[in-house]
């Protein structure tokens, strides 16, 4: 699974992209989700710079519920963070770093 923002347009992003305008437009249901995704064994969140501490909760909650793991951050799953803070910082929320 890739998390990446709208702003980006690469085709690997448009594929199975997670996040939308700012914070995270998961598309279904979860058990619809926990489905899609139940041999997933790392997330990749590129762009991190545009997440902010309110996306990252989101995303943290959301995992623990598809992965039906709330006692670990993340459901237990290993996140890839990628980015470059020194670019734009998140709209609408305060910034992870």
């Amino acid at each position: 699974m890739s998390i990446c923002p709208k702003i980006m347009q690469s085709d690997w992003c448009e594929k199975e992209r997670l996040w939308s305008a700012g914070a995270f437009a998961f598309k279904r249901k979860v058990k619809d989700e926990l489905e899609e995704f139940k041999n997933t064994y790392l997330v990749i969140v590129d762009e991190v710079s545009f997440a902010s501490v309110e996306d990252m909760e989101l995303l943290n909650e959301k995992m623990k519920q598809i992965f039906d793991n709330p006692g670990d951050p993340f459901g237990g799953v290993p996140i890839v963070f990628s980015g470059d803070f020194a670019q734009l910082s998140p709209v609408g929320g305060r910034p992870l770093y």
